[in-house]
């Protein structure tokens, strides 16, 4: 035991964040201190900072097809080892003697590293450990670890780093409806809130929009190590919202009180449908000149939060183990008279780590410049 010797270890930050895919991003460098309070003569012999990465593939659900040999998937496996030593006196050991010791070190991450993630089907973790070994007869160690989170900001459409956006989508889906979609951006943190304005407008009189469902959709995927293509993708809704706009009671759809009732159900389907529209955002004039007249007093408001949960939702990531994205799912509950239909819109969002958002935050101010001297 170090009765008389304490350690901790600061770090600036415990996220590494690169900034595009594997073959493009820049590795990034990690900074730190160890601080070393000794209240009595030491003698030491090593300090030295170790960095690892581990990757596990969980057991895999029943919902994943049967057929597929899962048998060749790790089941563990490390993804980084690193040791960094910051002083070594093994041969020539030294005493400290009381005082406080910073030591500061800098560690290189290649860009390669896969994310951090949590999930049901497994986990990609790092952590970073500081060691001090004591000189005794019997060789002691003082640890002091700490987790760290590696992320990613990739575009899996493009391959590209994405920046925030807002959405601005007008549409005319299945020769049914006008629809037009804003929100401040495309991306969006855990925790933070998502306000969407929706516009409908149905082109035949007679129909009748009832409802608009809002999901978060996430697209969970295994990546096969041999070719880098998914095994098989698992799709869940993450959350929904619901927004009445025609309330009849008494009719069919008066029945569903709750959204997740109606979303859930929806979890499992195939959206290449013919009523469904996946698509990336499209900004066009098209929907405005032909309907704003009718559409100035049609505004909908749909908010709600995405949740902080580190295992319900992943971040936006890319990498040889594991791959996830997300898209929101809109369901049009249309009311023609006669039967009640679902038309349904999907649209990308990111899901960014915290670092992204504080980044952008910290840019530098700039002010104008008098060319004219």
């Amino acid at each position: 035991m170090f009765t008389h010797v304490s350690m901790s270890l600061f770090l600036p930050t415990n996220v590494i964040l690169f900034y595009g895919p594997c073959n493009k991003a820049k590795a990034r460098v990690f900074y730190g201190t160890v601080i070393l309070d000794i209240h009595k003569p030491t003698k030491v012999k090593t300090l030295y900072i170790k960095v690892k990465g581990k990757a596990e593939a969980s057991k895999f659900p029943s919902s994943f097809d049967s057929e597929i040999n899962y048998s060749n998937y790790p089941v563990e496996e490390d993804v980084l080892k690193h040791k960094e030593i910051i002083f070594d006196h093994s041969d020539d050991i030294i005493t400290m003697n009381p005082g406080s010791y910073e030591f500061g070190f800098c560690i290189s991450f290649d860009s390669k590293l896969p994310e951090t993630m949590m999930s049901d089907y497994g986990n990609i973790s790092y952590s970073i450990k500081a060691v001090l070994v004591k000189c005794s007869n019997l060789t002691k160690k003082l640890n002091k670890s700490m987790p760290i989170y590696v992320r990613r900001l990739t575009n899996r459409t493009t391959d590209e780093m994405y920046l925030p956006r807002p959405i601005e989508i007008s549409i005319k889906l299945n020769d049914i409806l006008w629809v037009k979609l804003n929100s401040v951006s495309n991306c969006y943190m855990k925790g933070q809130e998502v306000n969407l304005v929706i516009k409908v407008h149905p082109i035949c009189s007679q129909t009748k929009v009832r409802s608009i469902i809002v999901s978060i959709v996430e697209y969970f995927s295994i990546i096969d190590p041999k070719n880098l293509k998914p095994l098989k993708t698992q799709t869940k809704i993450i959350k929904s919202a619901e927004k009445v706009l025609d309330f009849t009671p008494g009719s069919i759809y008066g029945s569903i009180t709750n959204a997740m009732q109606l979303a859930s159900t929806a979890s499992n389907e195939d959206l290449t449908g013919n009523n469904n529209h996946d698509f990336d955002p499209v900004y066009t004039d098209q929907y405005i000149s032909a309907n704003s007249k009718c559409l100035k007093e049609i505004a909908h408001h749909i908010c709600f939060n995405i949740p902080k949960s580190k295992t319900l939702l992943q971040h936006d990531l890319s990498n040889t183990i594991f791959a996830v994205k997300h898209r929101l799912r809109f369901n049009f509950m249309v009311d023609n008279g006669t039967k009640i239909s679902k038309i349904t819109m999907t649209i990308p969002i990111y899901i960014v780590p915290n670092a992204f958002i504080d980044d952008l935050n910290d840019l530098p101010s700039y002010s104008s410049i008098d060319l004219n001297g």
